[in-house]
C-alpha cells in the first residue's frame, strides 16, 4: 500500500482514494462511490444503480437505528455469540419468507381477479 493506494494484483485492481480501477486490456473501468463510469473509445459515459443506493440508504438508516436502540454497533456488540447471530438471522429470514409467500399469494389472487374479467 502507498499512501491511499491499494495494489491488487497491480494488471487488475487498483484502489485510490476509494476509487476502484480496472484494467480490462484497452478498456478502463472506474467505479466512484457506486458511480460506474467507463471509457469506451474516448466514450466516458455514468451510471448509478437507483436500487443499490435505495438498499445503501436502507442499510444505512438500519444501522443508526441500531445504534440509538443499543448505544453500539453491530461490532461493537460483544455480547452476541456467533451462534446467537446465526439463530437471530436464521430467524429474520424465516420471516422474510413468511412476508415473501403472503405478497407472492395476494399477487396471485390479484391477478385471479382480473382474469376473471
Amino acid at each position: 500500500m502507498r499512501g491511499n493506494t491499494q495494489l491488487f494484483n497491480s494488471a487488475d485492481l487498483v484502489i485510490e482514494n476509494g476509487r476502484v480501477i480496472k484494467d480490462r486490456g484497452d478498456q478502463i473501468t472506474v467505479v466512484v462511490d457506486g458511480v460506474l463510469v467507463r471509457d469506451e473509445n474516448g466514450k466516458v459515459e455514468a451510471r448509478r444503480d437507483s436500487i443499490i443506493d435505495a438498499v445503501r440508504t436502507d442499510l444505512l438508516q438500519r444501522s443508526q437505528l441500531g445504534i440509538a436502540k443499543y448505544g453500539k454497533t453491530l461490532g461493537e456488540q460483544a455480547n452476541f455469540s456467533l451462534r446467537g447471530r446465526l439463530q437471530h438471522a436464521y430467524e429474520e429470514a424465516l420471516d422474510l419468507a413468511n412476508y415473501l409467500k403472503w405478497a407472492i399469494t395476494r399477487l396471485d389472487a390479484e391477478e385471479a381477479e382480473q382474469s376473471d374479467f
